[in-house]
């Protein structure tokens, strides 16, 4: 029988309280199946993502430290939403430098600037991405604003 705990008690029993309520929300979440009508279990971590796109160091291991629940679990939630966790992440950064790329009176933004503020290390890595998922470069869209703009007057 233990008659005394060690110091680290506290923070273990913390993280395996965190462990079992974890389990019993996975355990609920596949029991309920509530389909696509039901509570979206992934509105916290893709509010998350949202806010931190900026960052390059987003990573599914920093939105599952964030929600406080395992890497493990998260990726079992966006698996019964038929998407990944880091396709969700670059599906973002994707749509919001494609959308500020596209937006008008911008025309002194350049590439490079919106690669850095989406999370993109550079223009560069931004460039092959942004044509594979939209099929134009980041230039395209920026000269699709310019033109538009200029066709109205």
């Amino acid at each position: 029988m233990v008659t005394t705990l060690p110091e680290e008690a506290p923070r273990t029993a913390l993280r395996l309280a965190g462990a079992v309520a974890e389990l019993v929300d996975l355990l609920a979440v596949e029991e309920a199946d509530p389909g696509p009508q039901g509570r979206d279990v992934l509105v916290r971590p893709r509010a998350y993502v949202d806010a931190h796109l900026w960052d390059r160091n987003l990573t599914p291991a920093a939105v599952a430290e964030a929600q406080h629940i395992s890497i493990r679990y998260l990726h079992k939630l966006f698996e019964g939403h038929g998407s990944t966790v880091g396709r969700w992440i670059q599906h973002r950064r994707l749509e919001e430098a494609r959308r500020e790329l596209a937006r008008p009176g911008r025309e002194d933004l350049t590439v490079s600037a919106v690669a850095r503020r989406w999370g993109f290390a550079s223009a560069t890595q931004l460039q092959p991405q942004l044509r594979a998922a939209y099929g134009m470069s980041p230039s395209d869209w920026r000269d699709g604003r310019t033109n538009a703009g200029a066709g109205r007057g």
